[in-house]
């Protein structure tokens, strides 16, 4: 029961709203992944978010896939807006890897990140 509706009542209003092209979770998905991505958020962490929300993993998976954001590439730009130096220290570059891990990306985006310097030109 949601806030005193049977769940019957509730399975065919949605049935309805999907009929009438009015509630659509692959066009959900596609928008969830574009606005969590564009707020620097990785691909781990929104699909988690997708899955808590109710969305089947096949609709995830087409939303990722068809994202047009470059994880590697968002992740590095995730990494210089909050720190803005390399790290210095095996702690620092520990510190900045649980940052973007609490971000949603995942090891070899990590580490795409970690590798390049922020002075790099192409960075």
């Amino acid at each position: 029961m949601l806030r005193g509706l049977e769940e019957p009542s509730i399975h065919a209003a949605l049935d309805e709203l999907g009929a009438a092209g009015l509630q659509d979770d692959a066009r959900f998905a596609a928008a969830y992944v574009h606005y969590r991505a564009g707020r620097g958020f990785g691909p781990r962490r929104i699909a988690r978010e997708l899955e808590t929300r109710g969305v089947a993993a096949d609709l995830i998976a087409a939303a990722l896939a068809g994202s047009e954001y470059d994880f590697a590439a968002l992740a590095r730009d995730v990494r210089r807006r909050k720190f803005r130096h390399d790290p210095g220290s095996l702690a620092e570059r520990a510190r900045q890897t649980r940052f973007l891990e609490y971000r949603g990306f995942d090891t070899q985006q990590i580490r795409h990140a970690l590798e390049r310097t922020i002075d790099d030109e192409d960075f």
